[in-house]
């Protein structure tokens, strides 16, 4: 029986591959021998590779009186050709998707989002191209983009295809896998994914980009301000920050005894993702400091951004965005 499910790594020889749809079969090996199994299969020599159909990883197994019970991901022989264009579109519309593609053909991919909620995208989307639109003139190809955390690349490959060079990084290797799937069914080479973590990332490392995007990510990490000092080593031109945030409180308070006190600018949340770190669309350490507005805009201005400016909601726009419980800001370097 099929059932979807995102890409996994192979094993720990960690060969990405493409994502295709589940089988659940019984076999009958146990767990350990299935794997090693399985394992030896990656030692072929490409040519020898090349001749099989598939690899099996498998990622769930329970006892049965005929044997052991696996849940399997079938995925594609990564010494094959890649998938062309037709076959990547086939495969897109094939299952649902954290956000509703207009796919080349005509289709639209469904989203497994609660109704109303993929509202969020769409005007994310047009707020990005809002406060982009004045910072390129028109002239997207002579921009290139970084889209850090990009999920299943629906903001960069919206941008490649307006015709700028994306590079789109993330540190789940199954978001890598569906926006390179996504590149290809829109024909789209100028659309790079790469795995990289913000938290090992260091400044310098990928060099500049005249655009940078940290968009629904700053209310999922642990290291805020590490990830807007990152977005600044990153920056150009102008950066898109686009996230939750938390009610802001100030005051003051003692700094070391009362005679000494200091005044609380700004405030952040912590919020506990612990136990959802399994989820694709969580945190991948689980605890979550979530800025207020005003710790954002104190963060981007003392972290190098010259000016700071909030992104205007259109009308009818996402109701998060619209009652200020999301914003989107854009940091200039001039």
């Amino acid at each position: 029986m099929h059932v979807f499910s995102s890409t996994r790594k192979f094993h720990d020889n960690k060969i990405l591959c493409e994502t295709r749809p589940n089988y659940e079969i019984d076999m009958p090996w146990e767990r350990n021998d299935t794997l090693h199994a399985l394992a030896s299969l990656s030692l072929h020599t490409p040519a020898e590779a090349a001749k099989m159909p598939a690899l099996f990883t498998i990622v769930a197994c329970c006892k049965s009186p005929g044997g052991a019970h696996f849940r399997v991901d079938l995925l594609t022989n990564p010494f094959m050709n890649p998938l062309t264009q037709q076959e990547s579109i086939a495969t897109v519309a094939a299952r649902p998707w954290f956000y509703e593609f207009d796919l080349p053909d005509g289709q639209r991919t469904k989203s497994y989002l609660p109704a109303g909620v993929s509202q969020i995208h769409t005007t994310r989307l047009e707020m990005l191209l809002s406060a982009l639109a004045p910072v390129v003139q028109g002239d997207w190809a002579g921009n290139s983009i970084i889209d850090v955390a990009c999920h299943q690349g629906y903001f960069a490959s919206h941008l490649a295809r307006k015709g700028s060079a994306v590079l789109a990084i993330d540190a789940r290797p199954e978001h890598i896998a569906d926006t390179e799937l996504i590149a290809r069914a829109y024909g789209l080479t100028n659309l790079t994914a790469a795995k990289h973590d913000i938290n090992e990332l260091r400044p310098g490392d990928l060099g500049q980009f005249d655009v940078s995007l940290m968009l629904g990510l700053l209310y999922h990490i642990e290291n805020p301000v590490g990830a807007i000092r990152l977005a600044r080593a990153l920056t150009r031109k102008v950066c898109v920050i686009e996230t939750q945030v938390v009610p802001n409180m100030t005051g003051i308070v003692d700094w070391g005894s009362y005679q000494f006190q200091r005044p609380m600018v700004a405030s952040f949340g912590i919020i506990d993702e612990t136990a959802e770190t399994h989820a694709p669309e969580a945190s991948t350490t689980g605890i979550c400091i979530t800025p207020s507005y005003e710790a954002l805009l104190f963060m981007m201005k003392k972290l190098g951004f010259t000016r700071v400016e909030r992104v205007a909601v259109p009308a009818g726009g996402y109701e998060q965005l619209a009652s200020g419980k999301r914003v989107m800001v854009v940091g200039y370097v001039d």
